[in-house]
């Protein structure tokens, strides 16, 4: 279809434009220092660096690397995107490093199927799956030399995250924590005891491991005998602020702060606290990496075959398929 403008009007809106651009204009003047003061803003990209030397105080110990041949302070660029994005995204398969390993432990660093990122409900109000500030970081050794700077890895992550991840999940490699809300140890008897669970895991290409721990007049107990290979079983993971549904219960009022992916060349990497708030810094290991520790917690367990984190299963077996809560 061809498209054109007759002689007449384009001299009408030739004239249009002409006269507005007439009209509009700004006049630019000095800003002196007190009018300065009330100005501000932020860019869009951060740049930061830091540097951390290994230390027992800081519960950064050496060796850093396979056998130690990493020496010396790691420095570290950070670069910072300052925006919020609002996600609701699905992924039918996400495969990272992908490559053996000598062991049986499913060929991928993380593999998982279904993976969906989306929002919640909290007091009757829908909120989307955000995602604040995502960030790069590059960790290096000696960075102002280039005849010997080298690159031990980078991360990926965010610095604060809030919403529902559900998965499919088969191994990880990376440092997971997730808990759960008080439930009955009776469902006859809620006044009774309660139980939580606690999901950990901290290894290469790990399956997951659950504890129980009996809670009694609100004071929890030791956590029970370990159930192996539990990642598979979780049906999603409540991130930040989520409201109170399935056996998470209600975030509290800060975001997920440590979620963040790595690919390393090196054992043993620790890298800055991802925020003030997170109470430790864990080495990443070689390969795809991922953390997740911070107020993250289990939405509701699959089947699982084990009997002790029945409390914990879905009650409602049709909706296990993930969806958007």
């Amino acid at each position: 279809m061809n498209c054109y403008l007759s002689r007449p009007f384009r001299r009408v809106v030739l004239g249009t434009f002409l006269f507005a651009s007439a009209q509009s204009y700004a006049e630019l003047r000095d800003i002196g220092e007190e009018g300065m003061s009330d100005v501000w803003g932020q860019a869009m990209f951060e740049l930061t660096n830091s540097t951390i030397t290994p230390s027992p105080a800081l519960g950064v110990t050496a060796p850093i690397g396979d056998t130690g041949e990493v020496a010396g302070p790691i420095s570290f660029s950070k670069i910072t995107v300052g925006a919020e994005i609002e996600l609701d995204a699905e992924i039918g398969k996400l495969r990272l490093g992908s490559y053996a390993r000598g062991v049986d432990d499913g060929g991928a660093d993380i593999n998982a199927n279904n993976i969906i990122f989306t929002g919640y409900q909290r007091d009757g109000v829908y909120y989307p799956f955000k995602a604040k500030n995502p960030y790069f970081e590059f960790a290096m050794t000696n960075p102002t030399d280039s005849g010997t700077r080298e690159i031990l890895g980078f991360r990926f992550g965010f610095e604060q995250v809030d919403g529902m991840l559900g998965a499919e999940l088969a191994r990880l490699s990376g440092r997971v924590s997730l808990t759960s809300k008080n439930v009955p140890a009776d469902p006859a008897n809620p006044s009774g005891d309660q139980k939580q669970l606690l999901i950990n895991g901290n290894g290469v290409r790990d399956a997951g491991s659950a504890q129980v721990v009996t809670v009694t007049g609100g004071v929890p107990g030791v956590p029970g005998a370990a159930v192996s290979n539990v990642y598979k079983d979780v049906e999603a993971v409540c991130l930040g602020r989520t409201g109170d549904q399935g056996v998470c219960g209600a975030g509290t009022d800060t975001a997920t702060k440590d979620f963040w992916i790595s690919v390393n060349k090196v054992n043993n990497l620790f890298y800055p606290k991802a925020s003030a708030d997170v109470s430790d810094y864990t080495p990443a290991q070689k390969g795809v990496w991922m953390n997740l520790t911070d107020n993250a917690r289990v939405y509701y367990l699959r089947n699982t075959a084990d009997a002790s984190l029945d409390a914990f299963k879905n009650p409602s077996p049709s909706t296990l398929n993930i969806r958007r809560w």
